[in-house]
């Protein structure tokens, strides 16, 4: 590499660096998500061998106090939550596309 180059490789990934932290921004923990804490997505995206497939998960939850954006406590008291989530899925012997389609 030349000794031109090399400084023009440098100074591109000093801009970006500079960039990427010159255009964050802060952010807030969510109070509630779209998924529950302790859900594995260990193989999402994978399709099971065609027949019938069964999943079970048993999430427990428990808490004494909820908290706000700043951290300030916003209300207290004892709450538990078992949620317990079962999925039957059934995979079609047949291909489309090349893949295997499951409902």
């Amino acid at each position: 590499m030349t000794r031109s180059l090399s400084a023009r490789v440098l100074t591109s990934a000093v801009l970006a660096a500079t960039c990427c932290v010159a255009l964050t921004r802060t952010t807030s923990a969510q109070n509630r998500g779209v998924y529950p804490l302790g859900m594995s997505a260990t193989n999402s995206g994978v399709t099971p061998e065609p027949g019938f497939a069964y999943v079970n998960q048993l999430l427990i939850y428990s808490r004494d106090e909820s908290k706000g954006r700043d951290g300030e406590v916003l209300g207290t008291g004892s709450n538990s939550v078992v949620m317990d989530m079962n999925t039957l899925a059934w995979v079609s012997k047949k291909k489309i596309l090349g893949a295997r389609s499951s409902r």
